[in-house]
């Protein structure tokens, strides 16, 4: 009976660090059900239990500060593109990678840097600040708040057979901390369509005519 009993114990322990991983985002399963349906949506064989975590969480990088003067000149002018907490207290730009500028009252991108900045913007203090980066591989494509304190960066990232595979960046101000998941699934990867965030679609093409 002991033998049996330590070796139940051992199994539990041996896999509770996986079970650990693929609750936490099953805790985050109305934001995959409604602000970030449609992105799950361009990925086959989509299954957020299938979600394990692939490294410690990371620290946030803050670096790279810049302080505005004001509430004006914090806002870069695309600011509609820009992902708000609920509060209001923070906001998260993901496209400044994307060069974009106004020409004739219109938003267009001129380019493409190959690394993607994230940045926090604290509000109340108008000030911005690198939390991370990305390289040409992987990209942040949206960005969803599951409250003031937690959001979530939906990103892809180009694998060795060149399809790209869902990352899902779960982001906490108060702990200061980004943690990485990716999907167990070898068959689950994005359909050459991809995916354009419609805050992304309106600033550069306008609003959809209903």
């Amino acid at each position: 009976m002991s033998k049996c009993y330590l070796y139940c114990t051992l199994l539990l322990l041996f896999n509770l660090p996986s079970f650990v991983h693929a609750q936490s985002l099953i805790n985050y399963q109305t934001a995959f059900n409604g602000s970030l349906k449609n992105w799950t949506q361009t990925f086959v064989n989509f299954k957020l239990s299938d979600f394990k975590q692939t490294a410690q969480a990371q620290k946030f990088e803050n670096i790279n500060s810049v302080k505005a003067k004001s509430k004006t000149a914090f806002y870069p002018g695309y600011k509609a593109a820009l992902s708000t907490s609920p509060n209001g207290c923070y906001t998260i730009d993901i496209y400044s990678y994307l060069l974009l500028d106004k020409k004739n009252g219109k938003f267009i991108t001129t380019g493409s840097d190959v690394e993607q900045n994230i940045s926090l913007g604290y509000v109340r203090d108008s000030e911005w600040k690198r939390i991370a980066y990305y390289g040409y591989a992987q990209r942040v494509q949206e960005v969803t708040w599951v409250n003031n304190d937690t959001f979530i960066l939906a990103a892809a990232r180009l694998n060795k057979a060149d399809k790209n595979i869902p990352v899902i960046i779960v982001g906490q101000i108060r702990q200061q901390i980004l943690t990485t998941y990716e999907t167990s699934n070898p068959g689950c990867y994005q359909k050459v369509s991809g995916y354009t965030s419609q805050k992304l679609q309106n600033l550069l093409h306008g609003k959809r005519k209903s």
